[in-house]
């Protein structure tokens, strides 16, 4: 398993469809929640995100993470 964290990585990874994918034989997180939004793809992984879009649109979660990274922690 990899963690890829660079912005210019996550997007090239993201693009690129024939080298990457989420399907995995070993999957801890398909096996404890099964299959979701982050284990499918194609026509499955639409469906999902379809179905969650529009209670997450992209300006509401920015504000959220806007708050938890830019705010000290509180004590």
């Amino acid at each position: 398993m990899w963690y890829v964290t660079r912005y210019e990585d996550v997007r090239a990874i993201i693009l690129d469809t024939e080298r990457f994918t989420t399907v995995s034989e070993h999957s801890l997180l398909l096996d404890t929640f099964g299959a979701h939004l982050l284990t499918t793809e194609g026509a499955l992984h639409d469906r999902y995100r379809l179905a969650v879009q529009p209670c997450s649109p992209p300006a509401s979660s920015a504000i959220i993470l806007r708050g938890r990274f830019e705010s000290p922690p509180q004590s």
